[in-house]
């Protein structure tokens, strides 16, 4: 039954990328929305969007290579270096592949630094599961 609602939500996470990273998220919007939000300007402003903009990398890329692990793991029955493995290199093949398609549209920019944030999700959450795993 778990199987059932594992890829399911596994798949629409994964989805959110694809609408999280559209023209109409850019860092112009979310300051946009702090600005309005929170009265925020100048400095706070920048410095609220950035931490804002970069922790969401780490959060988003954390909840997909989580789910991608426990997802692997219960449908598939994968051993335990495929567990850890597969989750990390799909998790960071997305991040590429949309760091790259932003860098192509003109109201978003595309990043190493952004990847690199993504990667310290795609970590935290392969070593979670690693801890999981030895508990199990």
């Amino acid at each position: 039954m778990l199987n059932l609602f594992l890829f399911p939500l596994t798949f629409a996470w994964w989805s959110l990328v694809f609408l999280s990273s559209g023209p109409g998220f850019s860092g112009e919007w979310t300051k946009r929305l702090l600005a309005e939000w929170f009265g925020l300007e100048g400095t706070t402003l920048e410095i609220a969007n950035y931490i804002l903009r970069k922790s969401w990398h780490v959060f988003y890329y954390f909840v997909l290579a989580f789910l991608l692990g426990i997802t692997i793991r219960a449908m598939f029955s994968s051993s335990r270096r495929n567990a850890f493995f597969i989750p990390a290199f799909l998790a960071l093949s997305t991040a590429i592949f949309d760091e790259s398609r932003q860098a192509m549209s003109p109201s978003r920019t595309g990043t190493a630094l952004d990847v690199l944030y993504d990667a310290l999700g795609i970590s935290i959450a392969v070593l979670l599961l690693m801890r999981m795993s030895k508990k199990a």
